[in-house]
């Protein structure tokens, strides 16, 4: 069941962030993906706090939504965020079992 175009961050759409967003993250606790967990984060920005020792590259910022904790990815690095439809989409992929397809055969 799609509900209108899936947002998802990766690839070229990274450009997309956009600073106080919500975004989340479907991942799995398990190596059977029978436990999901969802993480959500607010975008803090590009290259926004200090780091040390300084990565190659620019630096994608985020807050753990209901913490204070920052996570910090390397642009090449930026897991697979959705908005809230994107995450719609990936729990009905998982309700279904989809989301043990490969991604051509979703």
């Amino acid at each position: 069941m799609r509900r209108g175009k899936t947002r998802t961050l990766g690839g070229s759409l990274r450009a997309e962030l956009k600073v106080g967003a919500i975004y989340h993250w479907l991942g799995y606790e398990d190596d059977e993906l029978s436990r999901p967990m969802v993480t959500s984060m607010e975008y803090l920005g590009l290259d926004v706090l200090q780091t040390d020792p300084k990565p190659n590259g620019s630096r994608h910022f985020f807050r753990i939504v209901g913490s204070e904790e920052k996570l910090m990815f390397a642009a090449e690095n930026l897991p697979d965020l959705v908005d809230v439809p994107g995450l719609i989409d990936k729990l009905e992929e998982f309700r279904t079992g989809k989301h043990k397809l490969p991604p051509d055969r979703r």
